[in-house]
Protein backbone atom coordinates (compact mmCIF):
# COMPACT_ATOMS: atom_id res chain seq x y z
CA UNK A 1 0.00 0.00 0.00
CA UNK A 2 1.41 3.38 -1.01
CA UNK A 3 1.28 5.67 2.02
CA UNK A 4 1.53 8.78 -0.15
CA UNK A 5 -1.70 7.80 -1.92
CA UNK A 6 -3.59 7.05 1.28
CA UNK A 7 -2.53 10.19 3.13
CA UNK A 8 -5.01 12.99 2.66
CA UNK A 9 -4.99 16.47 4.00
CA UNK A 10 -7.84 17.37 6.39
CA UNK A 11 -9.22 19.86 3.85
CA UNK A 12 -9.64 17.14 1.23
CA UNK A 13 -11.36 14.91 3.78
CA UNK A 14 -13.87 17.69 4.43
CA UNK A 15 -14.34 18.31 0.70
CA UNK A 16 -14.92 14.62 0.06
CA UNK A 17 -17.58 14.58 2.76
CA UNK A 18 -15.94 11.86 4.85
CA UNK A 19 -15.59 13.97 8.02
CA UNK A 20 -18.76 15.92 7.32
CA UNK A 21 -20.80 12.82 8.08
CA UNK A 22 -19.49 12.42 11.64
CA UNK A 23 -22.28 13.92 13.82
CA UNK A 24 -20.07 16.14 16.03
CA UNK A 25 -18.06 17.44 13.08
CA UNK A 26 -21.26 17.98 11.13
CA UNK A 27 -22.66 20.11 13.98
CA UNK A 28 -19.46 22.15 14.26
CA UNK A 29 -19.42 22.86 10.51
CA UNK A 30 -23.09 23.87 10.58
CA UNK A 31 -22.48 26.13 13.57
CA UNK A 32 -19.52 27.82 11.86
CA UNK A 33 -21.54 28.40 8.70
CA UNK A 34 -24.45 29.78 10.74
CA UNK A 35 -22.14 32.01 12.78
CA UNK A 36 -20.54 33.37 9.63
CA UNK A 37 -23.95 34.02 8.05
CA UNK A 38 -25.15 35.88 11.18
CA UNK A 39 -21.93 37.87 11.36
CA UNK A 40 -22.20 38.79 7.69
CA UNK A 41 -25.82 39.91 8.12
CA UNK A 42 -24.96 42.08 11.13
CA UNK A 43 -21.99 43.57 9.31
CA UNK A 44 -24.17 44.44 6.31
CA UNK A 45 -26.68 46.11 8.64
CA UNK A 46 -23.86 48.15 10.19
CA UNK A 47 -22.62 49.22 6.76
CA UNK A 48 -26.15 50.12 5.68
CA UNK A 49 -26.71 52.10 8.89
CA UNK A 50 -23.46 53.98 8.31
CA UNK A 51 -24.19 54.75 4.66
CA UNK A 52 -27.80 55.80 5.31
CA UNK A 53 -26.73 58.09 8.18
CA UNK A 54 -24.02 59.85 6.16
CA UNK A 55 -25.26 63.30 5.26
CA UNK A 56 -25.33 64.67 1.76
CA UNK A 57 -22.08 66.46 1.05
CA UNK A 58 -21.87 69.53 -1.14
CA UNK A 59 -19.78 69.39 -4.31
CA UNK A 60 -17.10 71.67 -2.79
CA UNK A 61 -16.93 69.41 0.31
CA UNK A 62 -16.57 66.31 -1.86
CA UNK A 63 -13.94 67.86 -4.12
CA UNK A 64 -11.90 69.20 -1.21
CA UNK A 65 -11.98 65.79 0.52
CA UNK A 66 -11.00 64.00 -2.69
CA UNK A 67 -8.17 66.45 -3.38
CA UNK A 68 -6.78 66.63 0.14
CA UNK A 69 -7.47 63.24 1.68
CA UNK A 70 -7.97 60.71 -1.11
CA UNK A 71 -5.38 61.69 -3.70
CA UNK A 72 -2.90 59.19 -2.24
CA UNK A 73 -3.98 55.59 -3.00
CA UNK A 74 -2.26 54.37 0.16
CA UNK A 75 -4.20 56.84 2.34
CA UNK A 76 -7.43 55.93 0.56
CA UNK A 77 -6.86 52.22 1.21
CA UNK A 78 -5.95 52.97 4.84
CA UNK A 79 -9.20 54.90 5.34
CA UNK A 80 -11.30 52.20 3.66
CA UNK A 81 -9.66 49.46 5.72
CA UNK A 82 -10.13 51.50 8.90
CA UNK A 83 -13.84 52.00 8.19
CA UNK A 84 -14.39 48.30 7.59
CA UNK A 85 -12.51 47.31 10.75
CA UNK A 86 -14.26 49.95 12.87
CA UNK A 87 -17.73 49.00 11.61
CA UNK A 88 -17.01 45.33 12.17
CA UNK A 89 -16.10 45.94 15.83
CA UNK A 90 -19.16 48.03 16.72
CA UNK A 91 -21.32 46.24 19.27
CA UNK A 92 -24.60 48.08 18.73
CA UNK A 93 -26.58 48.82 15.58
CA UNK A 94 -27.11 52.46 16.66
CA UNK A 95 -23.38 53.17 16.64
CA UNK A 96 -22.87 53.22 12.83
CA UNK A 97 -25.03 56.37 12.65
CA UNK A 98 -22.80 57.99 15.27
CA UNK A 99 -19.73 56.95 13.33
CA UNK A 100 -21.28 58.47 10.19
CA UNK A 101 -21.57 61.85 11.92
CA UNK A 102 -17.93 61.68 12.99
CA UNK A 103 -16.96 60.68 9.46
CA UNK A 104 -18.94 63.65 8.10
CA UNK A 105 -16.96 65.97 10.38
CA UNK A 106 -13.76 64.42 8.99
CA UNK A 107 -14.89 64.79 5.36
CA UNK A 108 -15.83 68.42 5.98
CA UNK A 109 -12.42 69.13 7.49
CA UNK A 110 -13.74 69.88 10.99
CA UNK A 111 -11.53 67.15 12.47
CA UNK A 112 -8.38 65.42 11.28
CA UNK A 113 -7.79 61.72 10.64
CA UNK A 114 -6.22 61.09 14.09
CA UNK A 115 -9.26 62.56 15.85
CA UNK A 116 -11.57 60.59 13.54
CA UNK A 117 -9.82 57.37 14.61
CA UNK A 118 -9.85 58.34 18.30
CA UNK A 119 -13.55 59.19 18.17
CA UNK A 120 -14.30 55.93 16.35
CA UNK A 121 -12.47 53.95 19.03
CA UNK A 122 -14.37 55.84 21.72
CA UNK A 123 -17.70 55.11 20.06
CA UNK A 124 -16.75 51.46 19.79
CA UNK A 125 -15.78 51.11 23.43
CA UNK A 126 -18.57 53.10 25.12
CA UNK A 127 -22.06 51.98 26.05
CA UNK A 128 -24.50 53.38 23.48
CA UNK A 129 -26.88 54.57 26.21
CA UNK A 130 -24.12 56.72 27.73
CA UNK A 131 -23.25 58.12 24.29
CA UNK A 132 -26.89 59.11 23.80
CA UNK A 133 -26.95 60.82 27.19
CA UNK A 134 -23.79 62.75 26.24
CA UNK A 135 -25.51 64.08 23.16
CA UNK A 136 -28.86 64.91 24.71
CA UNK A 137 -30.24 68.39 24.11
CA UNK A 138 -30.65 69.80 26.64
CA UNK A 139 -28.13 67.67 28.52
CA UNK A 140 -29.94 65.39 30.99
CA UNK A 141 -29.18 65.65 34.72
CA UNK A 142 -26.99 62.51 34.55
CA UNK A 143 -24.37 64.42 32.58
CA UNK A 144 -23.78 66.73 35.57
CA UNK A 145 -22.69 63.78 37.65
CA UNK A 146 -19.03 62.78 38.06
CA UNK A 147 -20.06 59.15 38.42
CA UNK A 148 -21.62 59.25 34.96
CA UNK A 149 -18.41 60.60 33.44
CA UNK A 150 -16.34 57.95 35.23
CA UNK A 151 -18.19 55.33 33.16
CA UNK A 152 -16.90 57.02 29.99
CA UNK A 153 -13.24 57.18 31.02
CA UNK A 154 -12.29 53.96 29.17
CA UNK A 155 -13.63 55.47 25.92
CA UNK A 156 -11.49 58.58 26.31
CA UNK A 157 -14.61 60.76 26.43
CA UNK A 158 -14.03 61.58 30.10
CA UNK A 159 -11.02 62.16 32.33
CA UNK A 160 -10.31 62.15 36.02
CA UNK A 161 -9.93 65.54 37.61
CA UNK A 162 -6.60 66.34 39.12
CA UNK A 163 -8.23 66.96 42.50
CA UNK A 164 -8.09 64.17 45.05
CA UNK A 165 -10.62 61.48 44.32
CA UNK A 166 -13.88 61.66 46.16
CA UNK A 167 -15.54 58.36 46.86
CA UNK A 168 -19.22 57.77 47.37
CA UNK A 169 -20.47 55.31 49.99
CA UNK A 170 -20.28 52.59 47.34
CA UNK A 171 -16.66 53.43 46.57
CA UNK A 172 -17.44 54.82 43.11
CA UNK A 173 -15.21 57.59 41.80
CA UNK A 174 -17.17 60.78 41.29
CA UNK A 175 -14.37 63.08 40.25
CA UNK A 176 -14.51 62.68 36.48
CA UNK A 177 -15.51 65.17 33.83
CA UNK A 178 -15.86 65.34 30.07
CA UNK A 179 -12.58 65.32 28.13
CA UNK A 180 -11.57 67.30 25.06
CA UNK A 181 -12.33 64.19 22.99
CA UNK A 182 -15.75 63.91 24.62
CA UNK A 183 -16.46 67.53 23.78
CA UNK A 184 -15.38 66.88 20.20
CA UNK A 185 -17.73 63.89 20.07
CA UNK A 186 -20.62 66.05 21.31
CA UNK A 187 -19.83 68.68 18.70
CA UNK A 188 -19.80 66.07 15.91
CA UNK A 189 -23.11 64.60 17.07
CA UNK A 190 -24.84 67.98 17.21
CA UNK A 191 -23.65 69.20 13.79
CA UNK A 192 -26.03 68.89 10.90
Amino acid sequence: MDIAKTERRPQSLLEDGVLKEIPVIKSIIAFCKTWQAVHDQLFLRKVAGFVLACPKFTEPEKNKFLDEDLRDPKATKQLGDALVLILDKLDDLEKPAMLAKVFAAYVRGHIGYPDFRRLAIGIGSAFVGDLKIMCGQPPPPESNNGTFWALLEPSGFAISRSAPRILSSSGTRIDSKISRLGQLFQKCMLEE
